[in-house]
């Protein structure tokens, strides 16, 4: 026992001369920092492009002469393919799916952000649903009846449902960077970004129900509440690259048919985007040279 307190006296006494030794060296080659300030009162904005997955669905269309859902039904996204044309050419970079925010460092890795995740949501065709609900013959002779949890084949004639242009989430974030690594220099910098946002959510759906068919104008289809997690690279002062996963929960009760308040649809569902962006951080308060003095 005499010999493991002697140690352990040792060692306290070797492990205090270092640290009294290194100093305020070690401080600065910290790889892990909590209060680093090299983010606070910057601003950003990032551009990149997504993915998605949903849930099953229930989706219930209304209006005149007809009030039927249908249970279970599966959809899918509808990502470009990949051409100079679409991805790099200004004028039509918004046809994909893509990823735009600006964003405010308030204080140190706390930051928000507010923009738009451009998905594309598409109800999969010939899929088998259950369809429950009426048809009146004024709406459509071809399918009036009334249905009860019957099997329904979804085609195109009786129900085409996509939003593609698109399903527009317009969040405000509020974003945490958790620092996890950086060079002694600052030149390259590894966090974890981690947020909780939510806001509106804009459609343009282009909809055939039982004949009838429109590609309807944009509008506030509904609300979301995503949450978001994922690594961000900075290198050099300015340049950042990020790849997030966004999961979240998306409620639709005002989706346009007929480009009016009389005929609607409204699903709920939930989601799961992967998206990979590159951005832009500058300094609100970039040093500027002092004054030269004009006495000699």
């Amino acid at each position: 026992m005499r010999k493991l307190c002697a140690a352990f006296v040792l060692m306290s006494f070797v492990f205090n001369a270092s640290a009294q030794t290194v100093g305020p060296s070690v401080k600065s080659k910290r790889w892990f920092d909590f209060s680093d300030s090299f983010h606070r009162n910057r601003v950003y904005f990032y551009w990149g492009y997504n993915r998605e997955k949903f849930s099953k669905t229930d989706i219930h269309f209304h209006g005149q002469g007809y009030d039927f859902t249908i249970y279970g039904a599966t959809a899918h996204d509808r990502p470009s393919p990949f051409t100079f044309h679409d991805y790099i050419n200004p004028g039509y970079v918004t046809v994909p799916q893509y990823n735009f925010h600006v964003g405010y460092y308030m204080k140190h890795n706390l930051h928000v952000s507010f923009g738009n995740d451009h998905m594309k949501y598409v109800l999969t065709q010939y899929q088998t649903v259950k369809l429950s609900g009426a048809i009146d013959s004024s709406a459509s002779q071809e399918f009036a009846g009334s249905y009860f949890n019957v099997d329904k084949v979804l085609v195109p004639q009786f129900l085409r449902f996509e939003h593609t242009n698109g399903l527009n989430l317009y969040t405000l974030n509020l974003e945490y960077l958790l620092p996890v690594f950086h060079t002694p220099n600052n030149k390259l910098r590894i966090g974890l970004n981690t947020g909780i946002g939510g806001i509106w959510v804009v459609t343009k759906t282009d909809v055939k129900v039982i004949g009838f068919g429109l590609d309807n104008d944009f509008h506030i289809a509904g609300f979301t509440v995503p949450l978001s997690i994922g690594p961000r690279v900075e290198i050099g002062k300015h340049f950042f690259v990020s790849a997030e996963i966004k999961a979240g929960y998306m409620h639709l009760p005002w989706v346009l048919i007929k480009n009016n308040a009389v005929d609607l649809a409204d699903h709920n569902f939930t989601f799961l985007e992967r998206y990979t962006v590159v951005g832009l951080s500058f300094p609100l308060n970039a040093k500027r040279p002092a004054p030269r003095s004009l006495n000699p």
